[in-house]
């Protein structure tokens, strides 16, 4: 029996590992059209708009309630999750945020949207470097300034490793209303601001 199990055990961490890689895969996808097509900028109205749209996902969020686990997650959840993934590639809207919404829409439970979100930190920060792997070949030509990008990376790396261990914890006592609320109000004032400037 603990053969089994640890067999079991090893097939859900691995068939995990499948799915988080094509959620990311197809967030790299959807990028890079993006960057293809010349979109790779918002306007000041639309990052508005899109913490408006992020704040109605958090607010869905919190209503729906699912039920399965997350070695329950399937090729089928990959695939709509990483859908979903692709919008907090606008400014404005959450890449953890667009995600959780995914899972509900799969009937994951709670818990387990956050771990898939936060699971998915690390290749979608892997993914983000080698969308800019052409920068970073003109960096190393030029080597004076390489310190000063291997900080700001690690840094980058930390504060939003914590940043995402923080709202993990926020999902899991059921407090990602409030964090809507904050985007709504943020997104309306600069909707707002935008125009007005305009």
């Amino acid at each position: 029996n603990s053969h089994r199990n640890a067999a079991d055990n090893y097939k859900n961490q691995f068939m995990l590992a499948i799915y988080l890689c094509i959620t990311t895969i197809i967030l790299v996808i959807f990028t890079i059209i993006m960057k293809l097509i010349g979109f790779d900028k918002s306007p000041l109205w639309l990052v508005g708009l899109c913490l408006v749209i992020n704040a109605i996902m958090l607010f869905c969020f919190g209503k729906f309630t699912g039920n399965k686990s997350i070695y329950e997650i399937n090729l089928k959840d990959s695939i709509v999750i990483g859908l979903f993934q692709c919008a907090g590639s606008l400014a404005g809207i959450s890449r953890s945020g667009s995600c959780l919404c995914g899972c509900k829409v799969r009937n994951i439970e709670k818990e387990a949207s956050a771990k898939y979100a936060f699971l998915l930190f690390v290749p979608a920060m892997v993914g983000a470097t080698v969308l800019e792997f052409k920068d970073l070949t003109n960096l190393f030509i030029d080597t004076s300034n390489l310190y000063l990008y291997i900080i700001s990376f690690i840094v980058t790396f930390v504060t939003t490793y914590f940043a995402f261990a923080f709202l993990k914890k926020i999902i899991n006592k059921g407090k990602i209303t409030y964090f809507g609320i904050y985007c709504a109000i943020i997104g309306i004032v600069t909707f707002i601001y935008a125009l007005i400037v305009k």
